[in-house]
C-alpha cells in the first residue's frame, strides 16, 4: 500500500500548486459566485420572504450548481486528452508509475480539484439555510446527486479522453454514453407497464416491483425527484449502483490500455469504418479537394469527419428522435422534455467547441507556427474554422431548431428561455476559443474575468426582467449585450492573445 500511495503522492504535490493557480478554476469560482448573487439579492430584496420564493431560490441553486458541476466534470475530467498519442504516457510508464498509480492520481487530482472550486457554495448554501424551505432529506438528495454526477461525468470523461485527441471528442465521449444510458431505461419500464396489464400480475408482483426500481432509476429522473415530492437519499441506490457499475467497467477496460499508443493516422471514424466495411474497401486515404478557405476546409475534413461525419450524425438525431417520439406517445413526457433540451444542448455544445477543438490539435502538433506563414489575418483563424465547424453541425443546428419550436409550443414561458440559452451559447462561441490561448498571467486573469463580469451581468439583468416584467423580455435584454461582446472578443481580443501565442511558440 505504501508502495501505491508514494508515487500519487509525489505526482498530486507536483501538480498541486499548478492546480491552485488555474486560471480557469479561479473563473468557475468567480462565475458561481457572480451568477448566483441575483439568487441571494433576490431574497433579500423580496422580505419578508415567502415559502414559494424561497422554493424557487433553492431551484436555481440547484440548477445553477448542476450546470457547474458538469462543466467541472468534463473539464477537470479530460484533461489528459491527447496524450495518448503524443507519448507522454509512455514517459510516465518508462518513470516506472503502474496503470494504477496513474489512474488513481488522475481520479485524484479530478476531485481535489473540484472540492476547491465546490466550497464556494458553502456561504451560498448556509444563506440560503437561514430562510429553511428544504428538509434536511431533500438537501442531502440533492447534494449527494450532484457528487455522483461529478463523480460519472468525471470518470466517462477520462476513460473517453484516452483515445480523445482533444476535449471536444471526450465531451462527445461523455454526452453519448450518458445519453444512451438514459434513453435505455426508459425502455425497461415501458415494456413491464405494458406486459403488466397484459398478464394480469397484481401490481405488488415481481414484474411491478422491477418497474418501480427501475423507474427511479437515471439522472433525468433523480432531477425530477429534486424539484418535485419530497425525495430521501435512498432513492439514488438503483442510479448510484448502476452507473457505478459501468463506470467500474470503464476503469477496468481503462486499465488494460492506458500505457498503449495510439498512432493518430490508423484512427477512422465511425462513419468511414462503416463505409468500409459495406464496400469492403482496402484501407486508403482518397484524395480531398481543399476548398477556396483552407481554413474552412481544415475544420471540415482535416479536424472534422467531413460529409461522411455530418451524414452519420443525421442518421443518429433521426433515430433519437424516433426514440424520443415512441416515449413520448407511451406516456414519459417530462422525461422526453428533459432529455430533449439536454440532447439539444450537449449538440451545440460540441458544434460550437470547434474551432477551440481546431487550435488545440494546431498546439498539440507543433503546427500553429506553420499556419502563420499563410496568407492569414489574426481574425481568419477563428472565423475559418468557426465557419467550418457550422458545417458540421448543420444537423445539430437543425435539432436545435425543431427542439425550440416544440418546447416553446409545450411550455411557452420555458420554451423561450430554452432559445435565449441555446442563441447565448451560440453567441458566446468565441468565448471558448479564447480559454485555449489565454494563459495564466495578469492580463489572462483580468481579461477572464472582465468577460465573466459581463455575462454574469447578462444573466443577472435577464434573470431580473424574467421575474419583474415577462420571460419573453429576456432575449432583447440578453442577446444585444452578448452580441456586442462576442464581437469585440471576436476582433479584438482573439487577435491580439493569438499573436502573443505565435511569438511565444517562436521564441520557444
Amino acid at each position: 500500500m505504501n508502495r501505491l500511495k508514494a508515487p500519487v503522492r509525489a505526482m498530486l504535490s507536483s501538480t498541486l500548486m499548478r492546480d491552485n493557480r488555474s486560471l480557469f478554476l479561479a473563473l468557475f469560482r468567480g462565475g458561481y459566485l457572480l451568477i448566483a448573487l441575483p439568487i441571494v439579492m433576490g431574497l433579500l430584496q423580496s422580505l419578508p420572504v415567502t415559502a414559494a420564493g424561497v422554493k424557487v431560490a433553492w431551484g436555481m441553486e440547484f440548477q445553477l450548481a448542476a450546470f457547474f458541476c458538469i462543466g467541472l466534470a468534463h473539464y477537470l475530467g479530460s484533461e489528459s486528452a491527447g496524450d495518448s498519442r503524443t507519448g507522454v504516457l509512455e514517459l510516465i510508464a518508462i518513470s516506472g508509475v503502474t496503470r494504477l498509480e496513474w489512474i488513481i492520481y488522475r481520479l485524484a487530482q479530478c476531485w481535489i480539484n473540484f472540492l476547491s472550486v465546490w466550497v464556494i457554495r458553502i456561504p451560498v448554501l448556509a444563506f440560503l439555510g437561514t430562510f429553511g424551505g428544504m428538509t434536511v432529506d431533500n438537501w442531502l438528495f440533492r447534494e449527494l446527486l450532484l457528487l455522483l454526477m461529478f463523480a460519472v461525468g468525471s470518470t466517462i470523461s477520462f476513460v473517453g479522453s484516452y483515445s480523445a485527441p482533444t476535449r471536444q471528442k471526450a465531451w462527445g465521449a461523455l454526452t453519448s454514453s450518458v445519453f444512451f444510458i438514459e434513453f435505455a431505461s426508459v425502455f425497461p419500464t415501458l415494456v413491464l407497464r405494458r406486459l403488466v396489464p397484459l398478464l394480469g400480475v397484481a401490481g405488488t408482483g415481481p414484474l411491478s416491483q422491477a418497474e418501480d426500481f427501475l423507474s427511479t432509476f437515471g439522472f433525468v429522473a433523480c432531477v425530477q425527484a429534486a424539484h418535485s415530492g419530497t425525495p430521501t437519499p435512498s432513492q439514488l441506490i438503483p442510479t448510484a449502483v448502476i452507473y457505478g457499475v459501468i463506470c467500474v467497467g470503464a476503469l477496468i477496460w481503462l486499465h488494460q490500455r492506458i500505457f498503449v499508443r495510439i498512432e493518430p493516422q490508423v484512427q477512422e471514424n465511425f462513419a468511414k469504418r462503416a463505409k468500409r466495411w459495406f464496400r469492403r474497401e482496402t484501407i486508403s486515404r482518397p484524395s480531398r479537394r481543399c476548398w477556396d478557405r483552407p481554413l474552412v476546409w481544415q475544420a471540415f475534413a482535416y479536424h472534422g469527419p467531413g460529409i461522411s461525419g455530418v451524414i452519420a450524425k443525421a442518421s443518429f438525431h433521426a433515430i433519437v428522435a424516433v426514440g424520443l417520439g415512441v416515449a413520448y406517445w407511451f406516456g414519459f413526457r417530462e422525461f422526453v422534455l428533459v432529455l430533449m433540451c439536454a440532447w439539444c444542448i450537449a449538440f451545440l455544445l460540441h458544434g460550437i467547441h470547434k474551432p477551440a477543438d481546431c487550435m488545440n490539435r494546431e498546439l498539440r502538433e507543433q503546427t500553429l507556427t506553420s499556419l502563420q506563414l499563410a496568407p492569414f489575418e489574426m481574425t481568419d483563424f477563428y472565423n475559418g474554422w468557426r465557419t467550418g465547424g457550422w458545417i458540421l453541425a448543420i444537423p445539430d443546428l437543425v435539432v436545435a431548431g425543431i427542439v425550440s419550436v416544440l418546447v416553446t409550443a409545450m411550455l411557452p414561458e420555458t420554451g423561450v428561455i430554452i432559445v435565449t440559452i441555446s442563441v447565448g451559447m451560440m453567441v458566446l462561441g468565441p468565448l471558448q476559443f479564447l480559454s485555449v490561448v489565454l494563459p495564466w498571467s495578469i492580463a489572462g486573469f483580468f481579461t477572464g474575468a472582465i468577460i465573466i463580469c459581463v455575462i454574469a451581468a447578462t444573466v443577472i439583468a435577464g434573470i431580473f426582467v424574467g421575474l419583474e416584467a415577462s420571460p419573453w423580455l429576456v432575449p432583447v435584454v440578453a442577446w444585444p449585450i452578448l452580441g456586442t461582446l462576442t464581437w469585440v472578443v471576436r476582433q479584438f481580443v482573439i487577435p491580439k492573445w493569438i499573436q502573443r501565442k505565435l511569438s511565444t511558440d517562436t521564441v520557444n
